[in-house]
C-alpha cells in the first residue's frame, strides 16, 4: 500500500485516490485528482499506476477521462519507461471526441506530452494540423481553435 502525506499531515491511501478518480460523485473524483496532480508534480510514485491511467482514457465517461488526461500529462516528465508513446493515439483521440472540454484538456496535455516527449512532436504537431473543428458549437470553436494556435507555437 502506497500512501501520500498531505499537508496537514493527513494520510491517503493511493489506491483508494485512484479509485475516487473513477468516482461518479464528481466532487470527490476531482478532489481526488488535485490530491493526485500534487503528487505528480513533486514526485514519480504515481507512475506505477500509469497503465492504470491509460486504461480510464477509453471510459464513456468525459469526466472520468479528462482526470485521465490529466494525470499522463503530468506523468510524462517522469515516463522513463516510455508508456506514453503506445497510448499517444488514444490521447490524441480524445481530441475529437464529442466534448468540447475534454478536447481543450486533451490539447493541452499534448503540449505537455511534446514538451517532455520531444520524440512525439512530429505526431503531436501533425494531430493538432488535423483537428476539425467544425463540428464543434459556434461558442466552443474559437476556443478550440485558439488552443490549437496556442499548442503548435509550444511544439515548434
Amino acid at each position: 500500500m502506497f500512501l501520500i502525506t498531505l499537508n496537514y499531515n493527513k494520510r491517503m491511501d493511493i489506491e483508494t485516490l485512484i479509485e475516487s478518480l473513477k468516482s461518479k460523485e464528481h466532487d470527490k473524483g476531482y478532489e481526488a485528482l488535485n490530491i493526485l496532480l500534487k503528487e505528480s508534480e513533486k514526485s514519480p510514485s504515481l507512475y506505477r499506476y500509469f497503465d492504470e491511467f491509460s486504461l480510464m482514457l477509453s471510459s464513456d465517461n468525459s469526466y472520468i477521462r479528462t482526470r485521465s488526461l490529466l494525470l499522463i500529462g503530468s506523468l510524462a516528465k517522469w515516463d522513463i519507461s516510455d508508456k506514453i508513446e503506445p497510448i499517444i493515439d488514444n490521447v490524441i483521440l480524445n481530441i475529437d471526441y464529442k466534448n468540447p472540454i475534454c478536447s481543450r484538456i486533451a490539447i493541452k496535455v499534448l503540449i505537455q506530452i511534446a514538451k517532455e516527449k520531444p520524440n512525439l512532436k512530429e505526431i503531436v504537431k501533425a494531430s493538432l494540423q488535423n483537428i476539425d473543428t467544425r463540428f464543434y458549437s459556434p461558442s466552443m470553436a474559437p476556443l478550440i481553435e485558439k488552443d490549437i494556435k496556442t499548442a503548435l507555437k509550444a511544439t515548434c
